[in-house]
């Protein structure tokens, strides 16, 4: 591996906190994390698609999204199902570090895709027989899909490869063959080089410049908080070149502050499709259209010429995907309503991401974070300050601490914080598999709201970290599996909870578990009990009627709870 893509993967595994003295090991961890956090952003630990080992089939990272959801259970399947029509993508990645690209093993990688849709014998692992049921539940879901689903398969390399005739033709025929299957919209196949998987994890953490013309603009006056901003007419063409990755594919991460995604061909979408392909209408779109808003980390321009550094698209999701597909429409006439933001303080962001986009219905938990519930919360995670410990933040926006130099792990999402509170304060580790929106739903009498105590949440965090970070080191494999189940044992071996509303009795309950939780003897001594616990009661644990695992099961819970004392 040479210096500079060396550099990279040390970069992100120290970020990640991955250590690994293997080499293939770290860069197959590095490719994961540039294949699904740039094309498929909601999925922010790329750690736990990884399959790789025995019998993996010739397969190193296996992602499955629902609505551009990442899926690990049925049940998410069947929420968005019952609720919407679907889409999904399939996305199947092999790294190697090597310094050549190998015919044989790409085609093992095709023929282990093909294996997931048609069994061809191979011997697999027991995790991807059970990533082949999540697909075969997949597909029971066909009256409810808006198209049938795409596959990306992405070989990622160490190496400078160009194309070679060989390769290439195996990739080719490994498509092909799945086409035959006659089951998808569309079988993409790419590899992806060093240079590639560079690029890409720049375009990751935002270190992209883009330089439009932008004519029709004019200078906003002096606002407090914002160092510049404009407002204007901005040429389709050109925002086509904001909004395109390096592949001239729609980079979609530069999405993640705006709260809805891409909601495809609704009617709104439709009629913005349409005012666009229409030559009569075309130039009606900066009147027809409520328009795009651009926040920036440095805005820099001369004369029409302008700069943008490090951009998110806060709103206009919409407007801007209908123009990129139909980019092949756009002529001189096609304008679109633009603001561009240069920011001074980041807690402006959440006020314009929230302001421009209440403007038409969006879902509840899109929201949530920028209550001041979570506000205060944010606060409170960035004013405690372990002393053995490591220090976590709660994160309100998406890649809203990218430019700090603090590890992946530290960040505490919301994803994350509902469902570590609703498997140690609701007991209910079982449901932990299902979407995040659905559990804030379920849960919303009960859960971030005034008058909890903020400790509880901060425990939760603190809980929870400590527990993933060690099963990841652990094996069997199949523990992690276990990890909301290892949090719940292991706040119910501090004795019992006091009320989340009463703050002094949770102050002093959380206080303690959190400074014993930080001592790694105490940890190790309470985590092991919780393992003993776990593991004699899976053992033969039989699967109920549907086929669910224990994991998924409230009796299960019931049952590892009758295990655990106060005070082990």
């Amino acid at each position: 591996m040479d210096p500079i893509l060396d550099g990279y993967v040390s970069d992100y595994t120290k970020k990640a906190e991955i250590s690994s003295s293997d080499q293939g090991k770290a860069f197959e961890h590095f490719a994961n994390h540039c294949v699904i956090a740039r094309d498929f952003p909601s999925l922010t630990n790329t750690q736990d698609i990884v399959v790789g080992g025995s019998n993996d089939t010739g397969i190193d990272g296996v992602a499955f999204f629902v609505n551009g959801i990442h899926i690990e259970d049925t049940t998410t399947i069947d929420y968005f199902a019952n609720k919407t029509r679907i889409s999904v993508d399939l996305v199947f990645i092999q790294s190697k570090s090597g310094p050549k690209v190998s015919a044989s093993e790409v085609g093992t990688f095709c023929e282990g895709v093909y294996n997931f849709f048609k069994n061809t014998g191979m011997k697999e692992s027991s995790e991807i027989t059970e990533l082949k049921k999540l697909v075969s539940h997949v597909f029971q879901k066909a009256a409810s899909m808006a198209r049938r689903p795409n596959i990306y398969m992405y070989y990622c390399t160490a190496s400078n490869f160009k194309g070679d005739q060989n390769v290439d033709s195996r990739s080719r025929s490994g498509c092909e063959r799945l086409k035959e299957l006659d089951l998808f919209n569309q079988v993409n196949f790419e590899f992806l080089n060093k240079k590639k998987l560079t690029t890409r994890y720049d375009e990751i953490r935002l270190k992209i410049e883009r330089t439009i013309n932008f004519e029709r603009h004019a200078a906003f006056p002096k606002i407090d908080g914002i160092r510049q901003a404009y407002i204007g007419l901005l040429k389709c063409e050109e925002l086509v070149k904001l909004i395109s990755n390096s592949d001239g594919e729609l980079q979609r991460n530069l999405f993640s502050e705006n709260i809805r995604d891409f909601l495809g061909e609704n009617k709104v979408n439709k009629e913005i499709k349409n005012t666009i392909t229409c030559q009569d209408s075309r130039t009606r779109l900066p009147a027809l259209n409520n328009g795009i808003t651009i926040v920036a980390k440095e805005v820099a321009n001369v004369a029409d010429q302008f700069t943008l550094r490090d951009y998110q698209i806060v709103n206009g999701c919409q407007t801007s995907n209908v123009i990129y597909l139909n980019k092949s429409h756009l002529n001189e006439d096609a304008f679109v309503p633009v603001k561009i933001v240069e920011v001074a303080e980041d807690e402006l962001v959440n006020e314009i991401v929230k302001s421009t986009n209440r403007q038409t219905q969006v879902t509840d938990e899109a929201f949530v974070a920028l209550e001041d519930f979570h506000k205060q919360l944010e606060k409170f995670f960035s004013n405690i300050h372990p002393e053995n410990g490591q220090k976590l933040y709660y994160e309100r926006r998406r890649n809203q601490y990218q430019e700090h130099a603090i590890t992946q792990k530290q960040v505490v999402t919301l994803t994350l914080l509902t469902k570590s509170f609703v498997a140690i304060f609701k007991e209910e580790p079982h449901s932990t598999q299902r979407y995040y929106g659905e559990l804030l739903d379920a849960n919303k009498a009960t859960m971030f709201i005034d008058g909890q105590s903020l400790w509880a949440y901060y425990a939760a965090a603190v809980i929870f970290y400590r527990i993933d970070k060690k099963l990841k080191q652990l094996k069997p494999a199949w523990l992690k599996k276990y990890r909301y189940q290892f949090c719940l044992l292991y706040y119910r071996s501090f004795g019992v909870s006091p009320e989340i509303q009463s703050h002094k009795k949770m102050q002093a309950h959380c206080s303690r578990l959190i400074s014993e939780t930080w001592v790694d003897e105490e940890f190790e001594r309470r985590f092991n009990v919780c393992k003993r616990i776990i593991t004699d009661a899976e053992k033969n644990e039989p699967k109920d009627h549907q086929g669910n695992p224990p994991y998924r099961r409230r009796e299960f819970t019931r049952k590892i709870l009758t295990e655990v004392e106060s005070g082990i």
